[in-house]
């Protein structure tokens, strides 16, 4: 598998957010209205989501603290398959 270098991408110095994810510092892209459909259940609906490297995810990340740098917080309720070739995962969120 080709191994990309996500670095320029998430760059907090030009438009990526940061967070903390767990208690340890992730950078990616926060988005207020995440689309997210309903596999094929014939619905849509938006939500909060953080796209990110996926190196920075924890091997069980449900229900774990998420805090923007500007402190809102939020719990990880999910993973959206975005069906990326999992170098990048986007994480669905709730308020805490």
């Amino acid at each position: 598998m080709f191994a990309e270098d996500l670095g320029a991408f998430f760059n907090p110095d030009e438009f990526a957010d940061k967070a903390t994810l767990a208690g340890e510092p992730v950078v990616g892209f926060f988005d207020k209205a995440h689309l997210v459909e309903g596999s094929g259940l014939g619905f849509a609906a938006t939500r909060p989501a953080f796209t990110l490297p996926a190196s920075s995810v924890p091997a069980s990340y449900a229900g774990k603290p998420f805090v923007l740098e500007d402190g809102t917080a939020y719990r990880v309720s999910g993973i959206d398959p975005d069906g990326s070739d999992r170098s990048i995962t986007v994480l669905l969120l709730e308020l805490a």
